[in-house]
Formats: C-alpha cells, sequence, structure tokens
C-alpha cells in the first residue's frame, strides 16, 4: 500500500476537556479531544464541521476546554464512523488563547498539503472570468489510533482559488 498522508494546518477551538482514548494506561497516551473544522462555503460564509483532535502526550500536555490552538499533523477520516480527526503531538501544536475566536474569521484559514492518488480533478465555474474552483479528488491514508487500523480518506473537496488577472 503506498503511503499517502495528508497534511492539514488549523485553528481550532476546543469544546470539552480531552479525555483518554484507552482507560486504564498511564504516562503518554492517546487523548481525545471534540474541535470544530470552520470552512468558507459557497457564499463566502462558513460552514462548522466536526473534528476529533488525536494527542499523543502526557496528561498534563493534552488540550483543555475552552481553549484555541493551532493544529498541525495527519488528516484522517474514520472508515466507520466518518468522522474527520486529526493527529497531533506537543511539538505540532501551539496554545493560540483562552478565548474562541470569530468563526468566520477562521473561515478558509486552514491548509491540506501532502501526496495522494488524484481520482479526479474538475474544473468549476470558468465560464465567470477571475472566478473559478479547481475541485480535486484523492485519496490519502491514515493509521488511525483509536480503532487502531488504517483509513483511507476516500476524498478531499477543496478550492484553489484562481489566479489574480491584471
Amino acid at each position: 500500500m503506498d503511503d499517502y498522508t495528508a497534511l492539514l494546518t488549523t485553528i481550532v477551538p476546543t469544546t470539552a476537556e480531552a479525555t483518554r482514548v484507552r482507560l486504564g494506561e498511564e504516562g503518554v497516551g492517546w487523548f481525545s479531544t471534540p474541535t470544530s473544522l470552520t470552512l468558507k462555503d459557497d457564499e463566502g460564509g462558513h460552514h462548522i464541521e466536526p473534528l476529533t483532535a488525536l494527542g499523543y502526550v502526557l496528561p498534563r500536555h493534552r488540550l483543555k476546554q475552552c481553549r484555541t490552538y493551532q493544529l498541525i499533523g495527519p488528516l484522517g477520516i474514520d472508515s466507520k464512523t466518518e468522522e474527520a480527526f486529526i493527529k497531533h503531538t506537543l511539538d505540532t501544536r501551539i496554545e493560540v488563547g483562552t478565548h474562541c475566536p470569530d468563526l468566520e474569521a477562521l473561515a478558509g484559514r486552514s491548509m491540506l498539503s501532502g501526496l495522494g492518488k488524484v481520482l479526479n480533478v474538475t474544473f468549476d465555474n470558468v465560464a465567470i472570468p477571475r472566478v473559478w474552483n479547481l475541485t480535486v479528488t484523492a485519496q490519502h491514508h491514515c493509521y488511525d489510533p483509536v480503532v487502531q487500523h488504517a483509513g483511507s480518506m476516500a476524498q478531499y473537496k477543496g478550492e484553489i482559488p484562481s489566479p489574480k488577472i491584471s
């Protein structure tokens, strides 16, 4: 199996305390925290998607409730629940603050990069000058530490802004 990993850089607010994935463990382990990913919609507003932050950290370094963090890590989708998750460690997260920024200000600020197997490419709105979208459907893989299996992120549809024409 080819190792295609999609890395997400995003700023997310936490909505609850992190909980240990496997009870009974001590020390370093996986902690799950509910967060949300704010995306731009077609009308220029924002759309909120649930996102689980999975941190491999010491208990004292787990994400805290009602905080905002910048996370960098592999993005995956659980093949059974179809819920998105981002993995992080102490070195790939930064606490931004103890407040929740305006979600509209976060919309469209995440960045997805990585290698993937391109399944389809479509240009949308090409008839409108300077306003077109490139939709890429790609396949990525990510190991899910909660269910302990390698999952396939079947597709990602994102927008790449058109270049400015002068």
